[in-house]
């Protein structure tokens, strides 16, 4: 099964209701595609800084 859908991945809401609408219909997950991109913007890190080790991590 695929499942596709306009969510805003700013939504943190959003998306958590989106995932569980899909676990519902398939029972689990078994991959994650995140087709999100930033816009680049002047001083902006790609990474937001949210913990020191989620920015490490990703940074």
């Amino acid at each position: 099964m695929a499942e596709a859908a306009p969510v805003d991945a700013l939504d943190e809401r959003a998306v958590e209701e989106h995932l569980a609408s899909v676990v519902l219909k398939a029972g689990k997950i078994h991959v994650s595609f995140n087709a999100i991109t930033a816009v680049p913007q002047p001083n902006w890190s790609f990474v937001r800084e949210t913990s020191p080790p989620a920015s490490e991590k990703f940074a």
